[in-house]
């Protein structure tokens, strides 16, 4: 591996000058390399042998710290009532490609549209296939899917960064075999229609287009979103301001929100929960919005939950995210104070709005039935409270916690 990270998790799994065996062992390493910070035994139980560890589970955890301890040295660290990796930063591809990734779209968005293709680029060179794809399990689910979505994010950006250098003809290729590998994600579709556009070749890119629009529709059941729409739209139009730049096609009708709370860096466990949740809100299309609700006593991780699935799926929502903690049964807000603030964060001018709650209730159906929105009701107090927060649009989803079974929610 020569003067590369120690430990190496996008693709499969290395770890240079140690051996270990057998596909538990190389899970336990895997959860504890993507995890920042000590694990506890239960976690690890629960990552090595689900909701079913034999008897002998907490023995046989030992043994397997002892063999990696032996295998990996002072890396491997006991706590009370836990372990961690403690791998330096300069040690896992994992933290070097994010650290990259990020720095890549600070001078994006700066406008340094070299030094960030330069950057990427790095960043995306230590991935060598899908992240460890000789591994699976609730506890890797989670964490491998902020991973890919990382990397996609970290692709667009590249994109954004050639296209705004003029970088046109020679990103044809590379785009649209990301397109063939990601079919339905519409914003490589978009880099790779201005590209060709930018070549001289209209007629490709609405076709690539027409080629999105019927997967979509045929598949999803769903209509592309205003990103590719405009854009296409725009082509169509010949707008003389798509000659130069970055993609940027949104139009002024959709308002793009961005409500939600940091994602937990130390979330873990849940992984199948997590996975449920994330396929019930990316599924194929209704012809109403898609709601989940997670119900548990106080203190379960309903809301770190919440909060990591609605992450995971917001690409799938380009309008953004609203978010509100609705106070629950201590001290319930009122369903029109926070239509109010709902609202005002789509665009409306606090001082035409409705007093009255129905009007307040049909006005952000209205404004809604057309965007595809991640609506998120943390810590709900009953149906009562919520359905005046439904959103109207086929294309929007709504996940809600409370302490509550909700079950006359519709939906």
């Amino acid at each position: 591996m020569g003067a590369g990270p120690r430990f190496r998790v996008l693709g499969p799994l290395e770890i240079a000058d140690a051996v270990v065996r057998g596909p538990k062992q190389r899970t336990l390493v895997a959860v504890l390399l993507l995890r920042d910070g000590p694990m506890s035994t239960d976690e690890l139980l629960a990552a090595l042998w689900g909701d079913a560890p034999p008897d002998t589970a907490v023995g046989q955890l030992h043994t397997r710290m002892w063999r990696l301890r032996r295998s990996l040295g002072d890396v491997v660290v006991t706590h009370a009532g836990g372990y961690e990796l403690a791998v330096g930063r300069d040690d896992l591809d994992a933290t070097l490609f994010a650290d990259g990734a990020r720095r890549g779209r600070e001078l994006l968005d700066t406008g340094r549209f070299g030094e960030a293709a330069a950057v990427l680029t790095g960043a995306l060179a230590l991935w060598r296939g899908p992240a460890l794809p000789d591994l699976d399990g609730p506890a890797l689910a989670a964490p491998l899917a902020e991973l890919r979505e990382r990397r996609l994010a970290a692709l667009h950006d590249l994109g954004e960064a050639g296209l705004a250098q003029g970088r046109h003809h020679e990103l044809v290729p590379e785009l649209r075999a990301q397109v063939q590998e990601h079919p339905v994600r519409e914003e490589l579709r978009a880099q790779l229609m201005l590209a060709l556009y930018r070549s001289g070749r209209q007629a490709e890119a609405l076709e690539v287009y027409r080629e999105g629009r019927r997967l979509l529709v045929d598949e999803l059941g769903i209509e592309p979103g205003p990103t590719l729409h405009g854009l296409h739209e725009r082509m169509l139009a010949g707008d003389v301001g798509l000659e130069h730049g970055a993609l940027t096609v949104r139009p002024d009708a959709a308002p793009v929100v961005a409500q939600l709370p940091a994602d937990l860096a130390d979330f873990t466990g849940r992984g199948a929960t997590v996975v449920e949740v994330a396929g019930h809100l990316t599924g194929p299309a209704r012809p109403a919005p898609r709601v989940v609700a997670v119900s548990g006593p106080a203190g379960t991780g309903k809301t770190s939950l919440a909060v990591r699935v609605a992450h995971l799926v917001a690409p799938n929502y380009p309008h953004g995210q609203l978010f509100v903690d609705l106070r629950g049964v201590a001290e319930p807000l009122d369903p029109a104070f926070v239509l109010a603030r709902f609202l005002r964060a789509l665009g409306e001018d606090p001082r035409t709005l409705p007093d009255d709650l129905d009007e307040r209730a049909a006005l952000y159906r209205d404004r809604t039935a057309a965007l595809r929105l991640l609506v998120v009701l943390d810590n709900a107090e009953g149906e009562a409270q919520l359905r005046p927060l439904l959103p109207a649009g086929p294309q929007c989803a709504v996940l809600v916690t409370s302490r509550r079974r909700l079950a006359a929610l519709a939906g």
